[in-house]
């Protein structure tokens, strides 16, 4: 079944992330899920052209509010957020 949105598939990724690390399957695996789900996260707002300042805070505010959902200390959110910054092209 396809994910619908981005923010769909940033909450999937992350949730995964987050059972890797309840089945203490390593950290360093379940933090490398989340960033890459981050960075999926991020892929479909680079192709919008026209994207202004009030989006960008609208999509950086989005991405804060679905980290925000994950248990507290089971990922370096700040670690995702710099994935964030990195990736985005707008």
């Amino acid at each position: 079944m396809a994910i619908a949105n981005p923010s769909q598939e940033l909450l999937a990724g992350c949730a995964l992330a987050a059972d890797m690390l309840l089945a203490k399957e390593g950290a360093e695996d379940a933090q490398a899920q989340a960033q890459a789900a981050v960075a999926a996260f991020v892929k479909p707002f680079n192709r919008m052209r026209f994207i202004e300042t009030e989006e960008r805070e609208d999509i950086y505010t989005a991405l804060c509010g679905l980290l925000e959902e994950l248990p507290k200390g089971a990922l370096e959110r700040q670690a995702l957020l710099d994935v964030f910054e990195e990736e985005r092209d707008f």
